[in-house]
């Protein structure tokens, strides 16, 4: 009676180590079982199963955990720099999150010295010129008028002759801050 019990014992642990190559093809595993076997009959469609439920249970978590990385991701990719995500938790997701904020961070202030002169607070040409592209081809399409103001420092040159351009880089703030604050914001300022 022991020996049939260890030979049936045996069996099992054998079709258990052989997996899935003994499912797919009896010939790979060396193993014979007999046609409508009741382990084998029950063992496929618990595996397949398994499988499926398993899939289904990873693409959730991936879904719930990752949906908000991604979409952080598009709108960076889509121009906004102002993008934060929170990075609690732990392990691969605090990291993404983490890289992602870095990444906006660096793609927001890399935007901010293409656009913006750092001493007088203000656009500086090259976005002027890109603005007053678009705002020409808007005013032509929707037959608008536009308006557009220069101001001139008289004598700036003669400040930085005189003076020396620390004085000059003093003149400049001096001169966009009032104009700045006395406008919309919705109005470029280019000095």
């Amino acid at each position: 009676a022991a020996a049939g019990y260890f030979r049936k014992f045996a069996s099992r642990v054998v079709a258990v180590r052989v997996g899935l190559p003994f499912l797919a093809s009896p010939v790979l595993s060396g193993v014979r079982v007999q046609a409508g076997s009741p382990s084998v009959v029950a063992a496929v469609p618990a595996l397949t199963i398994g499988v499926a439920m398993s899939s289904v249970l990873s693409w959730i978590i991936l879904r719930l955990r990752y949906d908000r990385l991604v979409k952080a991701a598009e709108r960076i990719a889509g121009g906004d720099y102002t993008v934060a995500v929170s990075t609690t938790g732990g392990g691969l997701e605090t990291r993404f999150g983490v890289a992602i904020n870095k990444i906006s961070a660096s793609l927001a202030d890399t935007h901010d010295r293409a656009t913006f002169d750092r001493l007088t607070g203000v656009s500086n040409r090259q976005a002027l010129l890109a603005a007053l592209f678009a705002e020409v081809e808007r005013a032509s399409r929707y037959e608008r008028p536009l308006c557009v103001a220069f101001v001139d420092i008289d004598h700036f040159k003669a400040v930085n002759d005189s003076y020396g351009h620390a004085a000059g880089d003093v003149v400049l703030p001096g001169v966009a801050q009032p104009i700045a604050e006395n406008l919309r914001t919705s109005v470029l300022i280019c000095l």
